[in-house]
C-alpha cells in the first residue's frame, strides 16, 4: 500500500482526522510524530542524521498545528473582523468570512501552483499570505507572533524557493494543512451554537473574540507548574 501510486492520500485523510480530533481533545495531536516516524522508516534507511531531521518534522508538525493552526485562526478573525467593523464599519463577522476567503484563496493559489508550477498562482498566494500576515501584526504585534511567522516564512523560501523541494511533497504538505483547517472547522458548531441563544451558553462564544478566549480557555484561569500559586497558599487580601 505504501508503494502503491497515490499512497500520499492516506497522509491527507490522517490529517484531516487529526484536525476533527482536535474538536474532541487536544491530545490528538500527539500521534503526529508516530506518523513521521512511521512514514521515514517506511521510506528510508536508518540513519542519525535523518532520525534528527525527521524528530524536527515532527517537532515542527506539532508546533504548527498547536501554535499556528488551533489559536491563529481564531485570532486571524479577530484581526479581520476588528479591521472590518472599526475602520470600514460593517458588520461583525464580516471580517471573518472575509478571512475564510483569504485563507482558502492561499492554500488553492499554492496547491495550484504546486500542481502547475504556475506563476500567477504563486504570485497570488504570496499577495494572499502577505495579507494574513499584515494583519496578524495590525493590532497588539507579539514577540510569538514574529517567532511563528518568522519561522514560517523561513521554511518556506528555504525549502520551496531556495532548494526547490519536490512539488509533489510541497503539494502533500499542502493538503494536509488544508485538510487538517477543514477538520478544525467544526469548531463552528460553537459559534452555531452560540448564536442560537440556547439557555445555557457559557462564555458566550458568538463572535471571534469571545471564541478565542474560549478556545484558550481564560475562564480557568492560570496555575503555573514551577513558580507560583500553590494549594495550600495562605489568603492575601480579600474584597
Amino acid at each position: 500500500m505504501a508503494d502503491e501510486k497515490g499512497n500520499e492520500r492516506w497522509l491527507v485523510l490522517i490529517a484531516y482526522l487529526i484536525g476533527l480530533a482536535i474538536g474532541v481533545h487536544l491530545l490528538s495531536i500527539l500521534v503526529i510524530p508516530a506518523i513521521v516516524y512511521v512514514y521515514y522508516f517506511r521510506k528510508n534507511t536508518f540513519t542519525r542524521n535523518g532520525f534528527i531531521g525527521a524528530t524536527m518534522v515532527a517537532l515542527a508538525a506539532i508546533a504548527i498545528v498547536q501554535f499556528g493552526i488551533i489559536p491563529g485562526v481564531p485570532s486571524l478573525a479577530t484581526k479581520f473582523d476588528y479591521f472590518f467593523v472599526n475602520t470600514l464599519g460593517m458588520s461583525y463577522n464580516v471580517g471573518a468570512f472575509v478571512m475564510v476567503f483569504v485563507i482558502a484563496g492561499t492554500l488553492a493559489a499554492a496547491l495550484h501552483y504546486s500542481q502547475t508550477n504556475s506563476q500567477t498562482s504563486f504570485y497570488i498566494a504570496v499577495v494572499l499570505y502577505a495579507i494574513m500576515v499584515l494583519f496578524t501584526f495590525s493590532l497588539n504585534p507579539s514577540g510569538s507572533g514574529f517567532i511563528f511567522w518568522g519561522a514560517i516564512t523561513g521554511l518556506l523560501y528555504y525549502f520551496v524557493i531556495r532548494n526547490n523541494a519536490s512539488r509533489s511533497v510541497v503539494n502533500v504538505a499542502l493538503l494536509s494543512v488544508s485538510f487538517i483547517i477543514i477538520g478544525y472547522s467544526c469548531y463552528a458548531m460553537v459559534l452555531i451554537r452560540s448564536n442560537a441563544k440556547p439557555p445555557i451558553n457559557m462564555n458566550a462564544p458568538d463572535n471571534p473574540f469571545s471564541l478565542l478566549s474560549y478556545l484558550n480557555r481564560e475562564q480557568y484561569g492560570e496555575n503555573p507548574l514551577v513558580y507560583g500559586q500553590y494549594f495550600y497558599a495562605k489568603v492575601v487580601d480579600e474584597k
